[in-house]
């Protein structure tokens, strides 16, 4: 037990997340490269470290959240896809453009359209 006791502690590495490297993190936000940084009192300096903690939480946030949307991807417009589609029917899209253009013709309302629809498919 002693032996335990008298050797000395072997602290895990600090991660980005990790307390250790959040407050040092937000204290060289808060007095920036220099380190003298002056303020007006003891409410200034716990607004301004409130502020560059968030300001860490959420750049931190928003890099797993980039990683888990692809992260380096880079994006590839869509005209630069090829999908490859199925054969078209040309006697099928005749026919189509034939049904549309005499329905056109018939010149009659949308309602009375989808109820003649609604009678055809009963």
């Amino acid at each position: 037990m002693r032996s335990c006791a008298d050797s000395p502690r072997i602290s895990p590495p600090t991660t980005p997340s990790s307390p250790p490297h959040s407050s040092t993190s937000a204290w060289l936000r808060l007095v920036g490269d220099d380190g003298q940084k002056a303020f007006a009192n003891r409410a200034h300096f716990f607004a301004a470290a409130a502020e560059a903690m968030r300001r860490i939480l959420m750049d931190r946030a928003r890099r797993r959240l980039a990683a888990k949307r692809g992260g380096g991807e880079r994006s590839v417009p869509l005209e630069e896809v090829e999908i490859p589609m199925p054969a078209a029917d040309d006697e099928q899209l005749l026919a189509v453009n034939e049904a549309q253009n005499k329905f056109a013709a018939l010149d009659i309302s949308e309602p009375t359209a989808k109820r003649w629809w609604a009678y055809a498919r009963a």
